[in-house]
């Protein structure tokens, strides 16, 4: 398993658990295409704040999902317990005072995803199906799978035309 994340701080926290991990955007990873038999993405899909930028980091899951491959996606819920006002939103973020003696207050942008919306993200991308969609403690949760091509997905992939109609 390697790890992956934008934060040296949480990389840090991997390695001293004996994680491998990586230095990596969530849009453009540094992992070859069709490599991963599982990958997960919990809590980062809400940071994008666009519905374009959210769409990029499914695709990217996608691509570095072998077919068969499964993987888990964990989204900020729009339904929870406490009303945030909307659905983008900045919510208050405490540095913790392991980090920060003066534990800095700074604020975050949330896209807190709507009942059927992060379904609706995944189907976007053809080559993955959710198998399980639920609520968990204030997320929204997809258990995805990537199809394995059809034969014409592959002999498009390869390069090979389709052969024109005959004449008689």
């Amino acid at each position: 398993a390697v790890a992956s994340d934008y934060s040296g701080e949480l990389l840090a926290l991997g390695r001293s658990k004996g994680a491998e991990s990586v230095r990596c955007d969530g849009l453009k990873t540094a992992f070859r295409t069709g490599t991963a038999d599982v990958v997960l993405s919990i809590a980062v899909i809400h940071h994008f704040a666009t519905p374009d930028r959210r769409l990029e980091a499914v695709r990217e899951l996608a691509r570095l999902l072998r077919p068969g491959g499964r993987g888990l996606i964990y989204v900020w819920a729009r339904e929870q317990a406490k009303d945030r006002g909307g659905t983008d939103v900045l919510i208050n973020w405490e540095v913790h005072a392991k980090f920060d003696a003066s534990q800095t207050v700074m604020q975050r942008y949330y896209h807190l995803f709507l009942k059927g919306e992060l379904e609706a993200l995944v189907a976007a991308v053809p080559e993955l199906e959710v198998t399980r969609s639920y609520f968990d403690k204030e997320n929204w949760a997809v258990a995805i799978r990537k199809r394995a091509p059809t034969d014409a997905t592959r002999e498009a992939s390869q390069g090979s035309a389709a052969q024109p109609p005959v004449s008689h």
